[in-house]
C-alpha cells in the first residue's frame, strides 16, 4: 500500500487551520467538532479511532484502517499512535521502508517540538543502516545511517534525560557501532552472532527464576486484558510455562485442569491442543481429555478429530467404565464415512477390533483380524504390522487364550521355529513375512509389552 506524500503534507497542514484541538501528546479530543459537507459533525474520541483502528488493521481491513488513522492525524497530527498504525500498515507489504521513514519526517516537520517523533526517525535510520542496502543508497546521505541515529537520540536523550528506554536504545546503538554492524555482513559478524544467542537464550529462560504464584500472577493479569493476537501468543507462553511449573511441583490435577483451559482459551491452535493431549493421556486424566476433544471434534467434524473423540470414551470406558458403547459406534461409523487415505482405513480398522473386544464380541473381532490381515499381506511396515500384532495378542488375552497371545509375540519377533496348524496364526506369520526389522525400537517395543505379559 503507497501513501501519496503531497497528499499527506497537505491534509496534515490543513489541519492547524480547521481543528479546534486540546490536550497534549497522547490527549483525546472529545467532542471535537470538524467541518464537513458545510456542516459540523462530532467525531468520535481519538482513543476510540485509535481502537477501531487497531481492530480493523488486525482483522485485515487495512484501507480502512489507514483511513481512520488519516482522519486521526488531519484532527490531530500530533497524535503519534496514528503514525505508528500507519507504520504497521505499509510494513504488512515489502520495500516500503522509506515510505516509514517519511511518514515520521512529515510528522516532525508538522510538528517539531514532539521529541518522540525524533525518536521514531532514529529509530528508522537504524532499521535502515542494518537492514537492505539499497534503501541507504537510495537516500544518497553522506553520514552514516547508524551514526545519525545516535546523533537524533542523544539530542532526545538531553531533552528527555530520564527517558529509560532512550538511553537503553543508545547503548544499543553503540554496541551495535562497535561491533561493526553496519558495515559487517551480520552472517560473518561473530561478535553479533554471539550477541544475538545470549539474547535469546536470556528471553527464552526469563521465567526460571519467577515463582509459581509469580506465573500465575502475570497469566492473570494479561487474561483480563482485551484479546488480541500479540497478546494471545503471550497469554499461551505463560499457561505453558505455569501447565509445567504445576507438573514439575506434583500438581497434576491442577496441571491437567489449566491444559484444558489452555485450548479452550484458543481451539485453534494446534500445539495447545498436542500439550493437553499429551499431558492428559501420561497423567490418565480422560475426563478433562474428554471435555477437549469434543470441543475439538465439534469445531472439525474430520476423521481425525471422531478418532481422537473415540479414543478418549474408548480409554474412559475401559480404565473408569464410563461411556456409552453406542455412542463409540456411532462416532466410528461417521469417521468410516470420512475416510479415504490408507492410513484412514488402517487406524479405522483399527478402532473397528478395539470396539468388538469392549463389546466382548470375540466372533466378530476375530472376522475382522481376519480380514484386516488380508490386507496387510506383503506390507513391510513394522509400525502398521506391529500394530496389528498387538491387537491379536489382545484378542487371544480377551478368550484367555495365553499359548497363542505369546506365540504371536514369537512371531512379531521372528523367534518362532515350532510347526504351527492354527490357520489363524498362519495368518499372522503371513502378514510378518514381509516386516522390515531393521529399525530396533520396534522390537524394543514389543520386547516391553511381552515382558508386562510374563509379568
Amino acid at each position: 500500500m503507497k501513501t501519496n506524500r503531497r497528499k499527506f503534507i497537505y491534509t496534515t497542514a490543513l489541519s492547524f487551520l480547521s481543528i479546534k484541538y486540546t490536550g497534549g501528546l497522547f490527549g483525546m479530543i472529545n467532542q471535537t467538532e470538524i467541518r464537513q459537507n458545510n456542516k459540523f459533525i462530532n467525531s468520535q474520541t481519538i482513543l476510540q479511532m485509535l481502537t477501531e483502528a487497531s481492530a480493523k488493521r488486525k482483522s485485515g481491513l487495512l484501507n480502512e484502517a489507514m483511513s481512520i488513522y488519516n482522519n486521526i492525524i488531519t484532527i490531530n497530527s500530533n497524535e503519534i499512535r496514528a503514525y505508528d498504525g500507519i507504520r504497521k500498515i505499509l510494513l504488512q507489504s515489502k520495500y516500503n521502508e522509506l515510505e516509514v521513514l517519511n511518514l515520521y519526517l512529515n510528522g516532525f516537520n508538522l510538528n517539531p517540538s514532539n521529541v518522540f517523533f525524533k525518536q521514531r526517525i532514529a529509530n528508522e535510520y537504524m532499521r535502515l543502516a542494518l537492514g537492505n542496502k539499497k534503501f541507504n543508497d537510495q537516500l544518497n546521505l553522506q553520514e552514516d545511517l547508524l551514526e545519525k541515529a545516535k546523533s537524533i537520540l542523544e539530542q532526545v536523550n538531553l531533552e528527555i534525560p530520564t527517558n529509560e528506554q532512550i538511553q537503553k536504545i543508545i547503548e544499543k546503538v553503540d554496541f551495535k557501532l562497535n561491533a561493526n554492524a553496519n558495515t559487517l555482513d551480520a552472517r560473518l559478524n561473530e561478535e553479533l552472532k554471539a550477541y544475538r544467542k545470549e539474547k535469546h537464550l536470556n528471553y527464552k529462560n526469563r521465567f526460571n527464576g519467577i515463582t509459581i504464584t509469580e506465573i500465575k500472577l502475570k497469566l492473570d493479569e494479561l487474561i483480563e486484558k482485551p484479546s488480541d493476537s500479540f497478546r494471545d501468543v503471550h497469554v499461551r507462553e505463560l499457561y505453558r510455562i505455569y501447565i509445567k511449573k504445576l507438573k514439575d511441583y506434583g500438581q497434576i490435577e491442577l496441571a491437567s485442569q489449566y491444559t484444558k483451559e489452555l485450548y479452550l482459551y484458543d481451539n485453534k491452535d494446534s500445539r495447545s491442543l498436542k500439550i493437553a493431549r499429551n499431558i492428559c493421556k501420561k497423567d490418565e486424566k480422560y475426563e478433562v481429555l474428554e471435555v477437549i476433544e469434543r470441543n475439538n471434534d465439534a469445531r472439525k467434524k474430520s476423521f481425525w478429530s471422531k478418532i481422537a473423540l473415540f479414543d478418549v470414551l474408548y480409554k474412559r470406558y475401559k480404565k473408569e467404565g464410563v461411556g456409552s458403547l453406542n455412542e463409540m459406534t456411532n462416532i466410528l461409523a461417521f469417521a468410516n464415512t470420512k475416510k479415504f487415505s490408507f492410513y484412514h482405513i488402517f487406524e479405522y480398522r483399527v478402532r473397528q477390533v478395539k470396539l468388538a473386544l469392549i463389546k466382548n464380541n470375540t466372533v466378530e473381532a476375530k472376522s475382522l483380524l481376519n480380514n484386516f490381515g488380508d490386507s496387510l499381506i506383503g506390507t513391510s511396515s513394522a509400525h502398521f504390522i506391529n500394530k496389528f500384532n498387538l491387537l491379536c495378542i489382545e484378542y487371544f488375552l480377551k478368550i484367555q487364550d495365553l499359548e497363542k497371545a505369546k506365540t504371536v509375540y514369537e512371531i512379531a519377533l521372528k523367534q518362532n521355529d515350532v510347526e504351527i496348524s492354527d490357520i489363524f496364526l498362519k495368518k499372522i506369520i503371513l502378514v510378518n513375512s514381509e516386516k522390515d526389522n531393521k529399525k530396533e525400537i520396534h522390537n524394543e517395543r514389543l520386547n516391553q509389552q511381552r515382558a508386562k505379559l510374563y509379568n
